[in-house]
């Protein structure tokens, strides 16, 4: 039977750590998570869940990233362990009853509880994501700015361009009205004088109809008078 290969999003499922966290520990651990490669996806082993909960734990205790490699590397699991067997070869143990000077030492500060290191990581890798996001819409902001300003460069060139356009149009316009108008007002003069020298040969014609059609006499004691 295959070994059920895991994600880190799986391993942050079953171990009910937060998936953030999980991808830290592994950056952290490695070597000591082996782990295959498909493509570009790493998958992990059944024993990386055990793993990763026995780091969280170790962490819960106030251990530091080396402690924790060194605890795992020689199978122990807490800190606490090798302390309470941490003796110098060869030293007998006290005996009972025996007096012994009160030794003094140090009160150590209890560790925080790992949820609230498990909660201080997540906010930490957030505010990292914000930071990244601010700024790359700062970024973006920046360069839209600038292409802005292009752009409102241009059409103001445009703008000068078009309206210098429409002055000129204007203007070639104005002048074509004056010489439409000028050359009407001549027309209508001129057919004005037309008009009235037509009048004139109209009279003219008439008058010269009228005599033609007058009696022999009368055309005749015209001429004698």
């Amino acid at each position: 039977m295959h070994e059920k290969r895991l994600r880190i999003r799986d391993i942050a499922e079953e171990t009910g750590i937060s998936e953030q966290t999980v991808r830290s520990y592994v950056q952290q651990f490695g070597d000591i998570l082996p782990s295959h490669a498909v493509g570009r996806v790493n998958l992990y082993g059944e024993p990386a869940v055990r793993l990763i909960r026995k780091i969280d734990a170790l962490a819960s205790e106030g251990s530091s990233p080396e402690e924790i490699a060194r605890t795992l590397k020689r199978g122990g699991t807490s800190r606490s362990r090798a302390g309470a067997q941490a003796r110098t070869p060869g030293t007998p143990p006290p005996q009972q009853g025996a007096a012994h000077p009160p030794v003094p030492s140090a009160p150590s500060p209890p560790p925080p509880p790992g949820e609230y290191l498990r909660s201080l990581r997540d906010t930490i890798a957030l505010q990292e994501q914000q930071i990244k996001a601010i700024h790359r819409r700062l970024n973006e902001i920046e360069r839209d700015g600038e292409q802005c300003g292009r752009e409102v460069e241009a059409l103001r060139t445009h703008l000068d361009g078009v309206q210098t356009t429409h002055a000129r149009q204007v203007e070639i316009i104005e002048r074509w009205m004056a010489y439409y108008e000028q050359r009407l007002d001549g027309y209508e003069a001129s057919v004005k004088a037309g008009m009235e020298k037509m009048r004139q040969w109209i009279d003219y014609l008439e008058e010269g109809l009228e005599r033609a059609n007058e009696p022999l006499t009368t055309k005749i004691l015209r001429r004698l008078r």
